[in-house]
């Protein structure tokens, strides 16, 4: 019974340094920084204003431009923004959204798909990039995000390859944020 207890001690203390020389290359499961709870309490408040028709300025930090949105029975019907010295009008019956742009609903919709997508989800910290922190910040009368980031840890070979990463922090942060909210 002694040899088998050593045996299976040195095989432990084995594994133990075999993992210890892999900086971080083990897997972790994720744990989303997420107020669930505040998103549900605000997904609740903007569902009881039933509103359909509103228009709101979106702005994404990581295209650097302002969209004027314009939203009918809960779809974007038109929007514009700023392209160099003019401001281009579009109106989505004649074009796609090629930038992308969400209704409110939408918003919430990708914010818990996020959420639901990495949380408990297991991943190598230096060999995969993952979303560590959902940031909200939520209009106090209507109860739509105002403020979004998604936090996401990168592999340190991909660090240079990110214009929003230092080279030093394996972090990248995007944000939009909605203003000038108005009902129609």
């Amino acid at each position: 019974m002694f040899y088998l207890n050593r045996a299976f001690t040195l095989f432990a203390i084995s594994i133990l340094f075999l993992f210890a020389g892999c900086d971080g290359y083990m897997p972790v499961t994720v744990s989303v920084d997420f107020n669930r709870g505040s998103y549900d309490a605000n997904l609740k408040k903007w569902k009881d204003t039933n509103i359909v028709n509103y228009k709101f300025l979106y702005i994404k930090e990581w295209d650097g431009n302002d969209y004027k949105v314009n939203v009918r029975n809960s779809l974007i019907e038109s929007y514009s923004y700023s392209d160099y010295k003019s401001e281009v009008e579009v109106t989505l019956n004649s074009t796609g959204n090629e930038h992308s742009l969400l209704t409110i609903d939408e918003l919430f919709d990708c914010i818990i798909r996020e959420y639901n997508y990495w949380d408990g989800k297991s991943v190598i910290p230096n060999e995969e990039s993952y979303c560590y922190a959902i940031d909200v910040k939520y209009n106090s009368e209507y109860g739509f995000p105002e403020y979004l980031s998604y936090e996401y840890k990168y592999p340190p070979e991909s660090w240079s390859f990110s214009p929003y990463a230092a080279s030093d922090a394996p972090i990248e942060i995007f944000y939009m944020k909605i203003k000038n909210f108005e009902p129609l």
